[in-house]
């Protein structure tokens, strides 16, 4: 019994860095993924910061390039070191750890990885 409940605050206080951090002036769209730990904010059309694991281990990136089509949408973003492909499709997203519900589904390959999580928009 001991163990579990201290696996669950483990597992708590993970979550907390990607999902917890104040988000930037001006955001207006908010994606969140487990397992690494990650999220991600649009703080403009041209500019987007990436977290991963704490709150502040912060990447911002410039949009190099965008395409829509029905479905969604897809970005290629660039920061100094790093190049961030984006895919953003408009349908239902059950965020798994959460149990939260979002608009958006959200692919992304970041450092080689492939990583999927759940996006909405933010009310400003």
């Amino acid at each position: 019994m001991y163990k579990i409940a201290l696996l669950m605050i483990l597992l708590m206080l993970s979550s907390f860095g990607a999902e917890q951090q104040e988000l930037p002036k001006g955001a207006f769209f908010r994606a969140v993924g487990h397992t690494p730990e990650w999220s991600l904010v649009f703080v403009s059309k041209k500019e987007l910061h990436f977290f991963t694991g704490a709150a502040d281990d912060r990447t911002r990136f410039d949009l190099i390039e965008r395409y829509s089509d029905q479905s969604g949408s897809e970005y290629k973003w660039r920061s100094n070191y790093n190049i961030l492909f984006l895919r953003i499709e408009k349908r239902s997203c059950l965020d798994r750890t959460t149990k939260e519900r979002y608009d958006k589904v959200v692919y992304l390959n970041f450092d080689g990885k492939e990583l999927r999580g759940c996006g909405k928009g933010l009310s400003r």
